[in-house]
């Protein structure tokens, strides 16, 4: 001591953690006065200690915040609010030439605020970071709240820069923490997001409306086949005696029910086609045989407006191929219907089949379908595979549309692996090209498939049928009893596996079964039939009868016990066939 006293050193501090006596760690502040006692001439200590726990608490949050600052922030600063000035803790690039600095290296907070909003802040933003960072605001918000943040533009030549300014406040000290960062990353990600959003936005509400707009046509194009469905009844009923206008009321009726069925279907499909259920088949199939079917039934359409078709087949060396006949089908009936439905009175529709390349035992199709129709406006084209969008302008209205013909179609074809192009002309025509490939049926299966069919004969066989709905019964006991089977009914599952569980071993040939029915489901019944213990259980052939028309239906019938899936509306020749390719092989054993 005498020595520091000597050194002109009266005053020594110490800092030090102590526990008193509640063992709780506090830090003091120690300091020892040194003087002379006059009455002795003897050197004294006055030593006196200070609790300064939350001080220094401070102090080192102030600094764990400066620090965290510096790290992530391209400038920061320390405002005095008592005496209003600003310290430079990190800058990049100098604001500070010009300005007077204090004894204590500070500079007054509104001059530099002010050089700095002037030389570095887009004019557009000026008014508003001024506003923010003045003194009585900073005071006023760091009342309310710890900190506050907010983003401001940079002007750097022509280029413009994204930055956020930080006001963090110390506790109830007068410093506060001022930091700038370069956030143009954020922001620019940001603008991207809100970008996206609207699109998205504008997709839903032109989704929305075209949907709304689908309803509308909906509403008119099913009310327009069971409107000539109803018509043609009443007519029949007055006609009741005459053979010929009954002939013509039931080809009418028969016309409107299928498409009054094809617009159904066509909703169906696409509510499958955005949930992904759709499941493509791979069966082998004759591409000609298709070709000429969809012909067949576009020519009736074509002959009555009188628009001639023309149809070729250039370097067809694979007709026998492996893949999804159903909506091969599907893809080139919708292409030629509607070059009839929007095509001119005598106007002309070319069809043409290539081969264009094989390769293994993949062949790939090019079809193209060119008319001379009314073809569609530029801005109707930007949209055409989108669902709902119909442009309406004087298409032969005879046949309905949902406008989801094309969406479909798309995204079956690219399903399949394909793709479509397309170019169309307002009042001169339109020409699509699709092409698909299909891998090669070099066994030719399709063959050998169409030669089972050929046999059709049920008579004498004995069949129980399975239908919850009076109606559907009553049509399937026609199709049956005039192809000359006996026919037992069920009502429901669980009475028709009663009904077999009791019958004679051999009793049935075979069982026509409905699928969704009340007390038990065709899916159970079938399965519980299955487990019986008796040899004719495993053997019986079980046909589903269902308005589930899609593939994954025709697999839950598979994989439930069922042999063969026959999708309603029934037809006739579909159901004869499927009772007799099954039952005969049987037969002949």
């Amino acid at each position: 001591m005498l020595e520091n006293y000597n050194a002109g050193q009266v005053e020594i501090t110490r800092i030090s953690k102590c526990y008193y006596d509640d063992n709780i760690a506090r830090i003091s502040k120690y300091v020892v006065r040194l003087l002379i006692n006059p009455s002795n001439n003897h050197l004294e200590g006055l030593l006196y200690g200070v609790d300064i726990t939350r001080s220094q608490e401070e102090y080192e949050t102030q600094v764990s915040i400066v620090r965290t600052l510096s790290s992530n922030y391209r400038d920061v600063y320390l405002l005095n609010l008592r005496e209003k000035t600003l310290s430079i803790i990190k800058e990049e690039e100098g604001n500070e030439d010009g300005l007077k600095k204090k004894e204590d290296g500070s500079y007054s907070y509104k001059k530099f605020l002010a050089k700095y909003i002037e030389e570095r802040v887009h004019p557009d933003d000026r008014d508003m970071l001024h506003e923010v960072l003045r003194l009585r605001n900073v005071r006023k918000r760091i009342r309310e709240k710890e900190e506050y943040k907010g983003n401001y533009r940079v002007k750097n030549g022509d280029e413009i820069h994204y930055y956020q300014f930080r006001v963090i406040r110390n506790e109830d000290s007068g410093i506060i923490v001022l930091g700038f960062l370069n956030v143009d990353d954020v922001v620019e990600a940001e603008i991207r997001q809100q970008k996206l959003l609207k699109e998205a936005l504008d997709t839903a509400e032109r989704a929305n409306e075209a949907k709304t707009n689908f309803l509308r046509r909906m509403s008119h194009d099913i009310r327009t086949p069971i409107n000539g469905i109803c018509g043609m009844l009443e007519v029949a009923d007055y006609y009741h005696n005459d053979i010929n206008k009954l002939a013509e009321c039931r080809e009418k009726i028969r016309d409107a029910s299928h498409l009054l069925l094809e617009l159904i279907n066509e909703v169906l499909d696409m509510g499958k086609l955005e949930s992904g259920e759709i499941m493509l088949e791979e069966v082998p199939f004759n591409l000609h045989d298709i070709e000429q079917s969809v012909l067949k039934v576009i020519e009736k359409m074509a002959e009555e407006r009188k628009i001639e078709i023309t149809q070729d087949n250039i370097g067809v060396a694979h007709w026998n191929l492996i893949g999804s006949p159903v909506y091969v089908k599907r893809i080139m009936m919708n292409f030629i219907s509607n070059a009839v439905k929007y095509n001119k009175e005598h106007g002309k529709i070319m069809l043409r089949c290539r081969e264009i390349s094989t390769e293994g035992d993949t062949a790939v199709f090019e079809f193209t379908c060119r008319d001379t129709g009314i073809g569609m406006s530029r801005e109707f084209q930007e949209h055409l595979f989108e669902p709902f969008t119909q442009e309406r302008v004087g298409g032969y209205s005879k046949y309905g549309s949902t406008g989801l013909g094309m969406s479909i179609t798309m995204a079956l074809v690219k399903r399949m692996g394909g793709d479509i192009t397309f170019e169309s002309e307002k009042d001169k025509g339109t020409t699509f090209v699709i092409t698909i490939p299909f891998k090669i049926d070099a066994e030719k299966r399709e063959a050998e498939q169409k030669a089972k069919k050929s046999v059709c004969s049920i008579a004498g066989m004995n069949i129980l049928l399975v239908e919850d709905n009076e109606l559907n019964m009553e049509i399937v006991e026609f199709i049956t009893q005039n192809a000359g089977a006996v026919v037992t009914k069920a009502w429901n599952g669980r009475e028709a596996l009663e009904i077999f569980e009791k019958s004679a071993e051999g009793c049935f040939d075979a069982i026509l079964m409905d699928v969704m029915m009340p007390e038990m489901d065709g899916y159970e019944a079938t399965e519980r039939i299955r487990r019986l213990n008796r040899k004719d259980a495993r053997t019986i052939p079980i046909i589903a009868m269902t308005a589930n028309a899609f593939t994954e239906d025709k697999i839950r019938s598979k994989e439930a016990g069922m042999n063969e899936h026959i999708a309603k509306p029934l037809n006739t020749e579909l159901v004869l066939r499927a009772v007799a390719k099954l039952v005969q092989p049987q037969m002949v054993d």
